[in-house]
């Protein structure tokens, strides 16, 4: 079942939205809420490529990153409609319910009036000094950087997707303890707090005939996708252990993920698709969750 929730962020947030970081903030708060027991089964579960929750990245509210697909060639026969071509390419995120009124065909979607798409977080970056406390002064080299997202206008509220097959009380009961505690790094300055605004509720996605879906995920691909015929971005994560794990080397091994936005095609129709990754850090409890949330998109468009 995929549900889907709206939250807002109260402030800074020092970690963007991300898919595989929400999972990892879901195991903290199974580990913390519930018992030894339950946490490893929770883990095991998903090394055995079953995981029962995952999440989508946040998006603003009313929209999914727009599909990345080759748009079919155009014969313009006014400047003003090149002007249009040019500034739909430009954007990263399209209204979902118009879309789906339009049946995804761009040449239509291109003719709308696109003046509420959002733009991105506005991104942050503060200059620290790490200062002394025997000699109350800084030293040499001790200058260092650190960035945040805050969230305006169309990114006031942001929707986040999930799959599992827990029931929705189950659901709405865990993601108010995974949230309660904040999300993302630097909570013990101010940054991360986050209010739910809708609980999760169950989606219909359209039932389109079509292999093509569009990724809400990070995702790592696994057998069932056909990758010569998808259209695809991807990404290097250079991620990190938490720190309370006490790792000895934190850095996890780089990770090439597929963004969000991307479109792949399946040999068979389904809700999810990719892997967990194990063994990417010297910590072998480390595993990443590169599973996606798939939503049908029909076939002519893609075919076309």
């Amino acid at each position: 079942m995929i549900y889907k929730m709206t939250i807002a962020p109260q402030g800074s947030i020092g970690t963007p939205f991300r898919s595989d970081t929400l999972f990892g903030h879901a195991c903290w708060a199974m580990k913390m809420y519930e018992s030894e027991e339950r946490f490893e089964e929770f883990l095991n579960n998903a090394r055995d490529q079953k995981p029962e929750l995952i999440f989508s990245d946040g998006f603003p509210s009313g929209f999914l990153p727009k599909p990345l697909i080759p748009i079919p060639q155009i014969e313009f026969n006014t400047p003003n409609e090149l002007r249009k071509l040019k500034n739909f390419n430009k954007q990263k995120w399209i209204n979902y319910k118009i879309a789906n009124n339009n049946n995804w065909d761009f040449n239509k979607l291109m003719n709308l009036d696109l003046q509420s798409i959002p733009n991105e977080p506005f991104h942050e970056e503060r200059f620290h000094n790490v200062i002394d406390r025997i000699t109350n002064t800084t030293s040499e080299n001790s200058l260092f950087v650190t960035s945040s997202q805050r969230y305006f206008d169309r990114w006031q509220s942001i929707d986040i997707y999930l799959y599992s097959k827990w029931d929705i009380d189950k659901l709405t009961n865990f993601i108010k303890k995974l949230f309660s505690v904040g999300y993302g790094k630097d909570q013990t300055t101010g940054s991360g707090e986050v209010k739910i605004i809708n609980n999760p509720k169950p989606i219909e996605v359209p039932s389109y005939d079509t292999p093509y879906f569009l990724t809400l995920s990070r995702l790592i691909p696994d057998d069932s996708i056909v990758l010569e015929n998808s259209f695809y971005d991807i990404e290097a994560k250079y991620g990190k252990i938490w720190s309370g794990l006490s790792p000895i080397n934190p850095f996890k091994k780089p990770i090439m993920q597929i963004l969000p936005g991307s479109v792949v095609k399946l040999k068979t129709q389904k809700a999810i698709a990719g892997r967990v990754l194990e063994n990417i850090a010297d910590d072998s409890r480390v595993i990443e969750n590169c599973f996606s949330i798939l939503y049908p998109l029909p076939s002519e468009v893609i075919d076309e």
